[in-house]
């Protein structure tokens, strides 16, 4: 028997040119574990269940945990939620849709929402209306300092009182004329996330405008929309690139930017508009031994594993959504937060609010498709024979008896009609999930597994049986 990888796939596309594409799998994620079968094994995603028990007001549209208090924005509105699942309103802070940015001081949240900055300290929420501060695309807080960008500029508060700012104290990105697309705070220094440069600046004091540039920190690329970037693994992770230059995902630290995509995530990300790509929301999630950094795209989420690439040495990418078919749809989790020891997330296709379970796969109560391809199978131009496959895995562990399909491709565009086979019926832990008789192959040829997240499974390993073939 040879083993055959499970980690990604290969399939060739019709519509994008004469590549051999990489396929990841989707709704399933690799655990860089020495199981004596496999160095690495794949396993279910998390699924997603209800948390609110009451209604909530709109869509989220972020969230922070403050003062061990979980605080979000939903449709239009500032709402807490308790540890039960229960959401109150504490006020209005305008916009329906678009994501805001909240950060927080010693007393105070800060929200910049629909263009304008909201404080809440426990008791009250407060519009700020100085006319100093702008626009209001993006807050932090600093040194005591409220620090917020209109696109153009930033704007600094007064350390007597947050609500005010002086039209003296504005600073800005000067490296390149692009425009601020937010702010950011590593180690205690300000960041001006621009379109094609990202620049920081440390505090110095003084009566005007407390930050100044650290020239030899600046990094030449920059990001595509405001919540393109998060810190992940001590640096900033970003959808974006410099002028002239195809948008990649990269992680920058120190004035130095290194690229964190693959040929394959560069293509998929080719295949958005840079209308669509400047409203992707990135975030991490440490968990369970898994560093994780997700990209939220229009109809899927990217996902790379920082720990896994590190143990396995390459880079280990897979991709969740809840779709049911073989098109992705939007994952049904984003702005997520650790908090009462719960993975609490927002639904950016509804007004729920949920949270991960390693328990089940489904979303929300619908089971979601998972996919896996293997690379090409190919006995040096000659024909063989594939006498079996089987997939070696933790079964049983379900309710029912479903089923995972099989197909092939001599191509990697036309798969043949898929064969099923039973999951594992629940408690049967000895389930074997293996086809016998795939038939002759003149070159080569690749294979894809589809099933839906009642079987619940977990693969360590692909085994072929075969022969070449005179």
């Amino acid at each position: 028997m040879t083993q055959v990888s499970l980690l990604s796939g290969i399939y060739t596309s019709s519509s994008s040119g004469l590549d051999y594409r990489v396929k990841y799998p989707r709704n399933m994620y690799p655990i860089a574990t020495e199981t004596g079968i496999s160095k690495a094994y794949i396993k279910a995603a998390d699924g997603l269940v209800q948390f609110n028990t009451n209604a909530s007001p709109g869509v989220d549209r972020g969230a922070i945990n403050w003062n061990g208090v979980l605080i979000r924005v939903m449709g239009s509105k500032l709402v807490s939620v308790d540890s039960t699942g229960n959401i109150t309103v504490l006020g209005d802070v305008g916009g329906t849709t678009a994501n805001v940015s909240m950060d927080y001081g010693f007393d105070r949240l800060a929200i910049a929402s629909n263009g304008h900055l909201y404080y809440w300290d426990g008791t009250n929420l407060t519009l700020v209306t100085d006319p100093n501060a702008g626009t209001v695309n993006d807050v932090i807080w600093i040194d005591g300092y409220y620090c917020v960008t209109d696109g153009n500029t930033i704007a600094v508060s007064t350390l007597a009182n947050p609500t005010v700012f002086n039209p003296l104290s504005y600073g800005s990105a000067e490296s390149d004329p692009d425009p601020i697309k937010g702010l950011f705070k590593v180690r205690n220094e300000l960041y001006a996330i621009g379109r094609y440069t990202i620049e920081v600046f440390q505090n110095v004091g003084g009566a005007f405008f407390p930050f100044q540039r650290i020239n030899g920190a600046i990094i030449q690329r920059g990001a595509i929309g405001v919540k393109c970037f998060c810190l992940f693994d001590d640096n900033i992770c970003f959808v974006g690139g410099m002028r002239n230059e195809s948008l990649s995902i990269w992680a920058g630290a120190n004035g130095v930017s290194t690229k964190l995509a693959t040929r394959e995530i560069d293509l998929m990300l080719q295949s958005y508009t840079q209308a669509a790509l400047a409203n992707v929301v990135m975030e991490k999630r440490i968990d369970n031994g898994e560093s994780t950094l997700y990209v939220q795209l229009p109809d899927r989420t990217l996902v790379y594993d920082s720990l896994a690439s590190h143990t396995l040495g390459s880079p280990v990418w897979y991709t969740l959504d809840s779709g049911t078919t073989d098109t992705p749809t939007q994952l049904r989790a984003r702005h997520l937060v650790r908090i009462y020891d719960k993975w609490i997330v927002g639904d950016p296709t509804s007004t729920l609010l949920g949270i991960f379970t390693r328990s089940i796969g489904s979303h929300y109560g619908t089971d979601v498709q998972c996919e896996i391809n293997t690379v090409c199978m190919y006995n040096a131009s000659r024909r063989f024979v594939v006498h079996e496959l089987e997939l070696i895995g933790i079964t049983g562990r379900v309710t029912g008896n479903p089923s995972i399909y099989l197909s092939s491709s001599a191509d990697g565009v036309n798969f043949t009609a898929e064969r099923a086979r039973s999951a594992g019926s629940s408690g049967n832990f000895k389930a074997r999930v293996n086809w016998l008789q795939l038939g002759m192959f003149l070159n080569w040829a690749v294979f894809k597994f589809r099933w839906k997240t009642d079987a619940h499974i977990s693969m360590a390993a692909l085994e072929m049986r075969g022969e070449p073939c005179q």
